[in-house]
């Protein structure tokens, strides 16, 4: 079970990064209100994600959760934004990917023993 676990973690942790990397391709771009919309619900939903990280003081968990975050995160970004991101409709993809991202913080936090604090 730890193992699984762990394996979700890294996986919310790789969304988180492929959300906030899409992003800021999206802020370089000015692109249209449905991906405005989408960044500031992934930048907010990470920004707390990773406060709650650092305040429970999980340095031990960084060494494992590194290798297999950045590689993933930078490849999955790359491969949405060249197929959906040209694709009709890809416009609400930065949404999708925001929705996703807070709906992910919501599970963590419920998942957590200590749910009802924020830090």
């Amino acid at each position: 079970m730890t193992r699984l676990k762990s394996l979700g973690i890294d996986a919310f942790l790789t969304l988180q990064a492929v959300s906030l990397l899409h992003g800021c391709i999206v802020l370089l771009r000015h692109e249209l209100a449905a991906e405005w919309l989408g960044v500031v619900i992934a930048s907010v939903s990470n920004l707390w994600f990773f406060l709650r990280l650092f305040a429970r003081g999980t340095a031990q968990a960084w060494s494992h959760l590194w290798l297999p975050l950045v590689p993933v995160s930078v490849g999955a970004s790359v491969a949405t934004w060249g197929t959906l991101g040209l694709s009709p409709g890809g416009e609400w993809l930065p949404l999708f990917y925001g929705v996703l991202s807070l709906a992910g913080c919501l599970l963590y936090a419920a998942a957590r023993p200590h749910a009802g604090h924020l830090l």
